[in-house]
């Protein structure tokens, strides 16, 4: 069965539809083996795989990124992931800041390719071989060294582990997936499926701006998780969490 055929059989919305179709034209062209889709783009792969019990697959905004770990390395020739863009009828949206791009869909769906900030020396942005600027992405260490691979709709992805994208998200969260106060995160729904143990060790690697950002995560969201206690860096300042 073809993939559009798939999509319809499980009646996605045409967001999603449009995902999966992106995700086929980075398959064409090679780049979906150099990517690591990340933000709510993993949290989507991981929940259809099932690698986060019961809740169901959605993709609640448009906050989706795909982490290119080679972004030096070109294309095949004759291949172009701008004219693929524009040939399913997606928007090329150019940033007349610093150049990057935006993939767009009518039915809602915005892409973005990133850059590890490992390889960007402190730019916000860089130049790639796809022709284009690509934002760079902060603490992506944490995601890089903790992947796993899932196959869904025939496709092998990789992706970050279930434990490294919470805690990724817990240590983002001010930055990226601000709620105001007495607003429940949805994100909290995945705790029951994940390895705590696996996560106390996670939070080791944390640096100190995403482990004070974690320990008011879990105080707002009344968490009950310890990560691994550190020591006091200031004298106000308390010791852990």
């Amino acid at each position: 069965m073809d993939l559009f055929r798939m999509l319809m059989r499980d009646r996605l919305t045409k967001q999603l539809i449009e995902f999966w179709i992106f995700i086929d034209v980075l398959s064409k062209l090679g780049l979906l083996d150099r990517v690591v889709p990340v933000y709510s783009a993993a949290e989507y792969l991981l929940a259809s795989a099932g690698m986060f019990g019961r809740v169901k697959p959605s993709l609640e905004n448009s906050n989706v990124g795909f982490l290119l770990t080679d972004p030096d390395q070109p294309l095949e020739p004759g291949k172009d992931l701008l004219a693929s863009v524009k040939d399913f009828h997606g928007i090329v949206s150019t940033d007349a800041f610093n150049g990057t791009k935006s993939f767009l869909t009518v039915g809602g769906f915005v892409a973005r390719i990133l850059v590890p900030e490992e390889l960007s020396d402190g730019e916000d942005c860089v130049p790639s071989a796809l022709g284009f600027n690509l934002l760079t992405m902060r603490h992506t260490r944490l995601l890089l060294t903790n992947l796993i691979k899932i196959r869904i709709y025939n496709f092998n992805i990789t992706v970050p582990s279930p434990e490294a994208y919470m805690m990724y998200r817990m240590g983002e969260w001010q930055d990226l997936y601000y709620l105001p106060r007495g607003i429940a995160d949805p994100c909290t729904d995945l705790w029951p499926s994940l390895d705590k143990s696996r996560m106390v060790e996670l939070s080791e690697t944390l640096d100190d701006e995403q482990y004070d950002n974690l320990c008011k995560y879990l105080e707002q969201f009344n968490v009950n998780f310890k990560p691994v206690p550190r020591p006091r860096r200031k004298p106000e300042e308390d010791e852990g969490c």
